[in-house]
């Protein structure tokens, strides 16, 4: 997801929040709101919550179905390289440090962004959404052939060292040998079925949230710092947004089941549009989006009390030069 608009305007209300006489708003320790023409300093906001695990799920039997249901669908072999790619987009949102201030940063990332801490924040939520009948027929869904070749596929991909690179080699053969359009209608369908798209999206955002709460006390109102800005700005990111990221996960549908025949892909799309197959995407969805933003507000709130935002420095993401769109 693209997202340097947002990195300028974080930027620009930093650098004016330093420059500018202003009122500044947070809450302190003991809970009392306090407004200030400065910005929080050393020991006025409450210290970040240590790092721990979430709280186990109710029920230990939900524990252990919802293990082999992520097991089984191949999302629990991805985690690490999900968590890698957390931590990047996590760094991505501060900007460049010096090298002392990036050490600081890489070592709160590694101990709230590790695997083990999404995948618990994950199950915590997911077993919130057990849908006993449904869960036993999507077990069904993933362990048939064409489940198990497609857990297969994802979990792949998401390991693949050279991933970025194959893509790339993928992207630019579509230029020249666009996709059949019944192909590009059976993964339209399924990023419909399973709002991929929309939870992409959604998660990026969800890191977007937690850095930029974490931030706003130490802008001035006005400009990032009052209730209700952060949300203002999540939800004009969101809109532009939408229209660039739909189109790429297309792209990287296409590169994912590039592997199925159509009839194999077909039964993919006709799982994701059934009951069972619903629930599990939307739980799926869902709980990947507050996992998200559960471990990255610690990650975040830790990290603005190590390095204040001052000592950011924050612009575009680099870009690169404009090259022929592919055709699907």
């Amino acid at each position: 997801m693209k997202t340097w608009s947002f990195l300028i305007v974080l930027g620009v209300l930093i650098a004016a929040g330093a420059a500018d006489a202003a009122t500044y708003r947070w809450m302190g320790p003991d809970g009392v709101v306090i407004y200030s023409d400065r910005p929080p300093q050393p020991g006025d906001l409450p210290k970040a919550a240590a790092a721990e695990a979430p709280a186990p799920a109710a029920r230990a039997g939900a524990r252990g179905a919802v293990d082999d249901l992520l097991a089984r669908s191949g999302f629990k072999d991805q985690v690490a390289a999900i968590a890698d790619r957390l931590r990047t987009e996590f760094h991505r949102r501060h900007g460049h440090l010096v090298a002392p201030d990036m050490t600081l940063a890489r070592e709160i990332s590694s101990a709230r962004l590790r695997p083990e801490a999404l995948y618990e924040a994950f199950v915590v939520e997911f077993a919130k959404r057990i849908d006993e009948e449904r869960m036993a027929d999507a077990l069904v869904w993933f362990d048939s052939p064409a489940g198990r070749k497609i857990a297969g596929l994802e979990g792949r991909a998401a390991r693949a060292r050279d991933g970025a690179a194959e893509l790339g080699r993928f992207v630019a053969r579509l230029r020249g040998e666009p996709t059949r359009p019944e192909r590009v209608a059976l993964v339209q369908r399924l990023d419909a079925a399973g709002r991929a798209t929309e939870n992409s999206i959604e998660a990026s955002l969800s890191l977007l949230r937690s850095v930029a709460v974490a931030v706003a006390p130490y802008l001035p109102l006005g400009q990032g710092g009052a209730p209700g800005e952060v949300e203002g700005l999540i939800k004009r990111v969101r809109a532009q947004a939408l229209s660039q990221t739909r189109r790429m996960s297309w792209i990287m549908m296409l590169f994912a089941y590039r592997q199925l025949s159509d009839p194999e892909l077909t039964q993919y799309v006709e799982f994701a549009e059934s009951g069972p197959g619903q629930w599990y995407l939307d739980a799926v969805g869902r709980s990947f989006v507050e996992a998200v933003g559960a471990v990255t507000r610690g990650a975040a709130a830790e990290l603005v009390e190590a390095v204040p935002p001052a000592r950011w420095h924050l612009g575009p993401e680099p870009r690169e030069a404009p090259r022929p769109a592919a055709s699907l």
